[in-house]
């Protein structure tokens, strides 16, 4: 500890070695989860950069968010690299060890209001404990999630930096505009960004009320201006389709959820192993209750501790709250299939690893055997967070990989058993297929995106088996469940190539096939299945 007061400038590049050390292997990872629906279904919607924007041939597959610049980026990389997941993941680990730069200046404005003495290192400790929380697996090594939580870190961070430079000097309104720039690119990218407006007016609350110059008023100006312009972008490409998501239960059972989904993350930020890679029901047995409750109360009287003796802890105890307040929203409307997930944590967790470096910083200082000792303390928290990670990076090679983890973690979820068949499908492996599809839907598939799931991979299953009739009758049913404009596909693709094999049935198989690929684009007239359904009407 004594030592890493003597390294100067460039300091910050110490995180962004130790991110490339630990999830460097993430580069030779392959399409997992929805990489796939990425690659194949929403990024060949899109053919010029103006339609990240205007949302065109997107809107029948994401109603619930507006992200023009996340498309943005990954049409840029489209371009760049094809197809290719590699520079995807390169573009993952990037984003990783900026964050992990960014986090060490931040952490240095507040290390310096604290205390000066020390506050390089400890903005260091913050950034290396950022660098390797094992709960950023999943942001790093998963595409999906990298491009845009990643990105949108990036923006966040950057925004808040600016934000406080221009605190610091408010006559300089450079920083005020790069902060407001940043901030309009990050809500953009992802909504949660939104919150950052709230951080901002609680840094101002905490550290400067009663002393700000009427010139920071500049700043919020233009976030407010921000607001405005993101919701007509917004509100013109999807006016209502948001609020169709939104299931509100009993209070009870919304109480009873948010209580859950704060002790979640609570015990997920304090003790970030095993991973958590799906989760498909929020934890609501009694026993966690009332450890949600407790945590609950210690984290209310840490703020009210902090309020009366340390800012910087009341401040980001606030932060974490804030950033976090989206995700428990997603949890407790039911807006998403998986209501919790760690890479909600990501921005959040910036201020647990403050809260790390602000521990181990005094020891600095220390006497008698902890002198000796502090090197290998700090050293061992560092190597088992690096190691945890580098380990859990595995998870996500692959599906296979990813799916089998789901499974063994979720036993009672029928997801990761529909995804491990379709995975088994891919490679011809059909006999361990069926084994996974019956083993789903004895589990009895439970809400309507379950059972389509089961007997839409059903039906892959037995048209790759040639038993049409099997085949036929698994389509009809998951789309008595949802008319989803794949299964149309797949029906239409099955009459058609069942027309062509039967001849002295052609045109029954023909009209049906027809059927299929009308309502079809009906459904999606932009899909990357509409162009092979209108060849063949205009075939006819």
């Amino acid at each position: 500890m004594q030592g890493l007061g003597n390294i100067r400038k460039p300091i910050w590049i110490l995180p962004i070695l130790l991110t490339v050390l630990v999830y460097g292997i993430s580069l030779r990872g392959e399409l997992v989860f929805d990489d796939s629906n990425l690659f194949h279904t929403y990024l060949p919607r899109l053919k010029h950069y103006m339609d990240a924007f205007l949302f065109q041939g997107l809107l029948p597959v994401r109603r619930a968010y507006y992200r023009p610049l996340w498309w943005l980026l990954l049409m840029a990389l489209r371009d760049l690299f094809g197809y290719s997941i590699f520079g995807f993941h390169v573009v993952s680990l990037f984003f990783q060890a900026v964050n992990g730069s960014l986090v060490y200046f931040i952490a240095l404005h507040f290390f310096n209001l604290k205390e000066k003495r020390g506050a390089q290192q400890g903005a260091l400790l913050t950034a290396l404990f950022f660098a390797v929380y094992p709960l950023h697996t999943e942001v790093v090594a998963w595409v999906s999630s990298g491009t845009v939580e990643g990105f949108c870190s990036v923006l966040v961070f950057s925004s808040f930096l600016f934000f406080l430079y221009y605190q610091k000097n408010p006559e300089r309104y450079r920083w005020a505009l790069l902060s407001g720039l940043a901030f309009l690119a990050a809500i953009l990218v992802k909504e949660t960004a939104l919150m950052l407006f709230f951080v901002f007016i609680a840094y101002d609350f905490i550290f400067l009320r009663g002393s700000a110059s009427k010139k920071r008023f500049f700043l919020y100006g233009f976030i407010i201006f921000s607001l405005f312009l993101y919701g007509i972008l917004r509100l013109s490409q999807q006016p209502t389709a948001s609020l169709t998501y939104f299931k509100v239960s009993s209070l009870k059972n919304l109480l009873t959820n948010l209580l859950g989904t704060f002790g979640y993350y609570a015990q997920k930020i304090l003790m970030p192993y095993p991973r958590d890679a799906y989760v498909s029901e929020i934890p609501g047995s009694k026993t966690f209750l009332v450890w949600s409750a407790f945590a609950l109360g210690g984290f209310v009287f840490m703020i009210f501790k902090g309020f009366k003796r340390d800012k910087t802890l009341f401040f980001h105890l606030l932060f974490f709250l804030l950033m976090l307040s989206p995700s428990a929203l997603i949890a407790v409307l039911q807006v998403s299939a998986t209501p919790l997930a760690e890479r909600y944590l990501y921005i959040s967790s910036y201020a647990f690893c403050f809260l790390l470096g602000s521990i181990f910083l005094p020891l600095r200082d220390a006497k008698g055997i902890l002198k000796k000792r502090k090197v290998f303390l700090l050293g061992g928290l560092l190597l088992l967070f690096g190691s945890l990670s580098f380990w859990d990076t595995r998870i996500w090679k692959n599906n296979e990989s990813f799916w089998s983890y789901a499974a063994a973690r979720n036993p009672k979820a029928i997801f990761p058993l529909v995804e491990l068949a379709r995975w088994q499908i891919e490679k011809g492996k059909y006999p361990q297929a069926l084994a996974f599809l019956t083993q789903a839907f004895d589990r009895s598939p439970r809400n309507r995106a379950e059972v389509f799931y089961v007997f839409n991979t059903f039906g892959d299953y037995y048209d790759q088996m040639n038993q049409f009739s099997a085949a036929e009758e698994s389509y009809r049913k998951a789309l008595e469940v949802y008319p989803h404009p794949n299964t149309y596909y797949r029906l239409g693709r099955l009459y058609k190539t069942w027309a062509d094999k039967k001849p002295h049935k052609k045109e029954i198989y023909t009209r049906l096939a027809k059927e299929s690929y009308e309502k079809l684009l009906t459904i999606d007239p932009h899909g990357e299945w509409a162009d092979e359904a209108r060849s063949f009407l205009e075939g006819l």
